[in-house]
């Protein structure tokens, strides 16, 4: 699913993963599970809440920029970035007590994030996977040419769908942008971490076939007696910080990947 060296895979046309055997029947519509470099004015500009790049629906986003501010609360550590086309804030949650050494951006610095567009209150954010810090403005340049890239890779698959050619073949095409420095998080097909909470966790989450996921709650009111509240949310940061879930609703509600 992941490209190891950079670059993103596609969904099936018009942006809906292709789920073997998934629950639900058939029409249900998946989200996009593709991963594509964007600028921040690109998610700004956006007209309603489903993150597309040339009419193609993105699973998640890596994006560039300066961070601006910080501001690190108890469960979650906000991030105000910019770069040339505008501002956004992205989000990390965090378990509850824990000490803010995820990460060492800091204001001024520049960052790398991938994670997912979401809205809030009519406001746009990134709820962000995984989040570092760039040292080489080389690398800051060469995401802009990856963005103008993803775009003229997806304006040729476009074309070649509404051509009739190859479309089986280009819905499990795999472009590779060329730089490790956009290097992907590890995914994993399994459900097997190393860790027998996490595990459960995952197969709770993986077991659940609405279109909205799990929600945290719920989650807890399952494992409340095998589970503590700060193991749950540990878990949940690990397994979304590695992408193996993501949120859906809202930054409560959890799908694995490949559900």
């Amino acid at each position: 699913m992941w490209e190891s060296g950079g670059g993103f895979m596609t969904g099936t046309p018009g942006g809906e993963s292709g789920t073997p055997g998934g629950a639900g029947g058939a029409g249900k519509k998946q989200r996009a599970q593709n991963v594509v470099p964007v600028d921040i004015g690109e998610i700004q500009s956006l007209g309603g809440d489903q993150m597309t790049v040339e009419g193609r629906e993105v699973g998640m986003v890596v994006l560039v920029g300066r961070v601006k501010r910080v501001d690190h609360q108890a469960t979650k550590n906000t991030y105000t970035i910019e770069d040339d086309t505008g501002t956004i804030d992205a989000v990390h949650w965090v378990d509850e007590g824990q000490e803010h050494t995820s990460s060492n951006v800091s204001e001024n610095m520049h960052c790398r994030v991938i994670g997912a567009v979401r809205t809030a209150q009519d406001k746009k954010h990134v709820m962000i996977f995984k989040i570092s810090q760039i040292e080489n403005k080389d690398e800051i340049q060469a995401h802009g040419l990856e963005v103008l890239h993803a775009k003229l890779m997806i304006r040729k698959l476009q074309n070649q769908e509404n051509t009739n050619i190859g479309m089986n073949s280009m819905s499990n095409s795999m472009m590779n942008f060329g730089s490790n420095s956009t290097a992907m998080p590890n995914m994993s097909t399994g459900n097997t971490f190393g860790n027998a909470q996490q595990d459960m966790i995952y197969k709770v989450i993986a077991a659940c076939t609405r279109d909205e996921g799990i929600g945290r709650e719920e989650l807890m009111g399952q494992l409340k007696a095998k589970v503590s509240k700060v193991d749950l949310d540990s878990a949940l940061d690990f397994l979304s910080g590695e992408g193996h879930i993501y949120s859906t609703i809202d930054d409560d509600h959890f799908k694995t990947i490949d559900s």
